[in-house]
């Protein structure tokens, strides 16, 4: 009976870490911090204007990433 040659090593890995947070964790993190900083960006849109909103969505998933990470 033959062996199998190639064995895999993703299967038996420990999951890939950053800051704590395993990968499905981060990005969990992330998904709530691009809602949140949407959300708390729709009351700056008078002050100034549409840009507000992607910025929002892209800076608050870095700062609840790197925050969450200290707790």
């Amino acid at each position: 009976m033959q062996t199998i040659d190639f064995m895999p090593d993703r299967l038996n890995a420990e999951p890939t870490v950053f800051r704590g947070f395993t990968t499905h964790e981060m990005f969990a993190a992330a998904g709530v911090g691009c809602v949140g900083g949407s959300v708390i960006s729709i009351p700056l849109l008078p002050l100034a204007g549409w840009v507000i909103l992607p910025t929002g969505a892209l800076i608050m998933p870095l700062l609840v990433v790197f925050l969450a990470a200290l707790f």
